[in-house]
């Protein structure tokens, strides 16, 4: 039994004759008795009684049409199906990410996404890591890229970059004829302080501060790596941020160097557990970790000469 036979006996019953559905069909009249007569003898009953010239359904040929006819009926379905996931695969992909990925790295990874995906609708959230975390396990969201702070079950994680974080300043600053920051350097300074968010406590930084017992003029804080660059350009101060944001103030009243001991902090990209991860979501992770090696952050080959 074979579908084409299948379509033939359903179009004949719907158009009445063999001639009718072989011209739907458009195969020759020969070739459409053919498949009813392979029908036929597959079954093992007649499908038509044939009288007077013309074909009439035998009992056992409706009983059959009906079923045929449920049997097109879940095809049907299935096409349409199949179509309704191609288009959403292709159609749509949330993301969430950090303020500090959200200015240059994630856009330029879309960038590079709509290359291959040109029709892909991309929304994309911007939050602080405990509200990533916390939509990814409430939310219908594909994945997210933020650093490393905590570790739960329900989530799989894949690490993008260990990014070092870059002392930034005005381009005037005292320290801005200096090739390399340290501890010594930041005594006294009127700092930029990145504040503490949930359980976004920033470590590294609280360690490095105790273990040199550093003692800065803390007059300014702020959760957002943004919002820090932008009291550095307005000539407030000095701090210590993330280095995926300095592409978009360098042509600013901002410089950069590197700091040492080096204060490193993992991002990754996080998927939830509760659901299959998407192709969309797949490639997007394996463009970002592309572009991450395709596009060294600031002073990577300085930070590479040096033990953390």
């Amino acid at each position: 039994m074979q579908i084409r036979q299948l379509e033939m006996f359903q179009n004949t019953m719907r158009y009445g004759t063999v001639s009718e559905a072989a011209k739907v069909m458009n195969i020759s009249q020969p070739s459409a008795s053919r498949l009813i007569a392979d029908l036929e003898q597959s079954v093992g009953f007649a499908l038509f009684i044939r009288a007077k010239g013309r074909l009439h359904p035998s009992p056992e040929g409706l009983k059959f049409f009906q079923e045929v006819e449920k049997t097109f009926g879940v095809l049907t379905h299935l096409e349409q199906y199949a179509e309704k996931l191609k288009t959403e695969r292709s159609d749509g992909l949330r993301i969430a990410v950090t303020p500090a990925l959200s200015t240059i790295f994630a856009p330029n990874i879309v960038k590079l996404f709509r290359q291959s995906y040109p029709e892909a609708r991309i929304t994309m959230v911007a939050h602080s890591p405990d509200i990533i975390f916390n939509i990814l396990q409430t939310e219908d969201i594909d994945l997210a890229f933020t650093n490393k702070i905590v570790k739960l079950p329900n989530i799989s994680e894949e690490i993008l970059v260990n990014a070092d974080f870059i002392c930034v300043m005005p381009k005037d600053h005292p320290l801005s004829h200096k090739s390399i920051i340290t501890p010594d350097d930041l005594q006294g300074q009127d700092y930029i302080e990145l504040a503490e968010e949930g359980s976004h406590i920033w470590p590294s930084h609280r360690e490095l501060f105790k273990k040199y017992n550093i003692k800065t003029r803390n007059l300014y804080s702020t959760q957002r790596s943004p919002s820090a660059y932008g009291m550095v350009d307005a000539g407030l101060g000095i701090g210590i941020f993330e280095p995926f944001s300095y592409e978009l103030w360098a042509s600013r009243n901002v410089v950069a160097k590197p700091f040492l001991p080096k204060l490193t902090y993992s991002y990754a990209a996080y998927f939830p557990n509760d659901r299959i991860r998407s192709e969309l979501a797949r490639v997007f992770v394996n463009i970002a970790m592309q572009y991450i090696k395709d596009t060294p952050l600031p002073f990577t080959d300085i930070f590479a000469q040096y033990d953390v």
